[in-house]
């Protein structure tokens, strides 16, 4: 019997379902030595009946595998053979038919397998990058060296820093983990590398928006800056002639479609300042007045920290929501190890009402100006934030709380051109 079985098995012509089976006897076969942990010697000295069982579970498996497909094959050919609507009574649909709709409808339908696999093709369709920057090019050893040390943003951040630095407008796009500014041919291998790596090439556009308004820029070139990968900017006259008399001149940089129209010189409705003498003279006083109560509050826990200790005050007029200028007030110890920070919202009338501050590692900050980062109508701060032995410029914007009773918080909208101490 086991002998007709196995070569009705072997006589069939399907030799893709053949090598299948051929893979679930020897499956099989391995487990059931790992289940009995038949060592290599008892195998060889199994009895003729067990060498009888074993063969004929292999060969009975296999010729049900067999056996199944066809089953399956010849059913699915029936049920779904065509059968028209008028054969059936009240226009009942057939079953094969029905699960042959059914199947379809799954298969292509919104929120199935095949809906969601082509909802993420055609997201990642429209992210792919030109087919020139598609696939990296082979590098020179040195470059290619140092093309490992580049780190760049993910693929989704849009927002960015751009400030002046040089006398030129440069925008932040990564960081690179070695020094690359000495000597010349380990600069041009750097530039090379970021070249061939960054997923922002030469001729990508963004929307720069400063003190001065807001208008498009160009990347032309790449360099570094104190450990940062930067590129190198061409905007209107305006924003060159100030990148090269004012420093840092932060701006935030979106990133906008080659498409897209551009977008002129564009002056502010607000009047952000100066303030007038009153209101000047009330933000010098409570930047005095608030200084004064961080340092009758909390000490430092150590007598390295409390021998360190320093203050600064700063405040940037604007056009802010519900507010005319953020004044901001800070103590710290060590390499800002022990911070305490006072930030505070002033309306026209002179009054105060508390911001909560959201930058990540930086804990404390210093206000450089009033600027509309994402042009909605309404001004956001550009801070220079510091943490332990580290520090950047930041954009923060103020939004809501959640919670009612809670005031305002500033919250991180662009960052860039970080520093560690390593």
């Amino acid at each position: 019997m086991v002998g007709e079985l196995v070569y009705h098995w072997i006589g069939t012509r399907d030799w893709g379902r053949r090598t299948r089976a051929w893979g679930l006897v020897g499956a099989m076969f391995r487990v059931l030595v790992r289940l009995g942990r038949i060592s290599r010697q008892r195998r060889m000295c199994l009895d003729p009946f067990s060498r009888t069982t074993i063969a004929f579970l292999l060969a009975a498996s296999a010729v049900a595998c067999t056996r199944g497909e066809r089953t399956d094959a010849r059913n699915a050919t029936d049920d779904t053979t065509a059968v028209p609507a008028d054969v059936l009574p009240d226009g009942d649909v057939p079953s094969g038919a029905a699960a042959a709709a059914s199947d379809t409808a799954l298969s292509t339908g919104v929120g199935s397998l095949r809906g969601s696999i082509d909802s993420a093709l055609a997201a990642t369709a429209r992210r792919i990058r030109p087919a020139a920057r598609a696939r990296q090019r082979q590098l020179p050893p040195l470059a290619d060296s140092i093309a490992n040390k580049l780190v760049f943003p993910p693929v989704t951040q849009s927002w960015f820093l751009a400030a002046a630095r040089g006398k030129r407008m440069l925008v932040d796009i990564g960081r690179v983990d070695v020094e690359v500014r000495r000597p010349p041919e380990r600069l041009a291998a750097y530039k090379e590398a970021v070249e061939a790596r960054t997923p922002f090439p030469v001729g990508t556009r963004f929307r720069l928006r400063g003190p001065w308004g807001a208008d498009d820029a160009t990347i032309t070139g790449f360099d570094t800056w104190n450990g940062r990968i930067v590129g190198t900017l061409e905007s209107s006259p305006l924003v060159d002639s100030l990148a090269k008399e004012i420093e840092p001149l932060p701006a935030t940089a979106q990133l906008v479609d080659s498409i897209s129209e551009a977008v002129a010189f564009d002056s502010k409705a607000c009047d952000r300042g100066p303030l007038s003498a009153a209101l000047e003279a009330r933000a010098l006083f409570v930047q005095d007045s608030l200084v004064q109560a961080l340092l009758a509050g909390d000490k430092p826990p150590y007598d390295r920290l409390l021998k360190s200790q320093k203050s600064r005050s700063s405040h940037a007029a604007g056009c802010f929501p519900g507010g005319r200028a953020v004044v901001i007030a800070t103590i710290w110890a060590g390499e800002y190890e022990w911070v305490r920070q006072h930030v505070m919202l002033m309306d026209e009338a002179g009054k105060l009402s508390p911001l909560r501050v959201r930058d990540y590692r930086f804990r404390a900050h210093e206000a450089i100006y009033a600027v509309d980062g994402d042009g909605d109508g309404v001004d956001d701060i550009a801070t220079r934030g510091y943490g332990p032995n580290l520090g950047g410029t930041s954009v923060l914007r103020i939004t809501p709380s959640t919670n009612p009773k809670d005031p305002p918080r500033l919250e991180r909208m662009a960052t860039g051109f970080g520093w560690e101490i390593r």
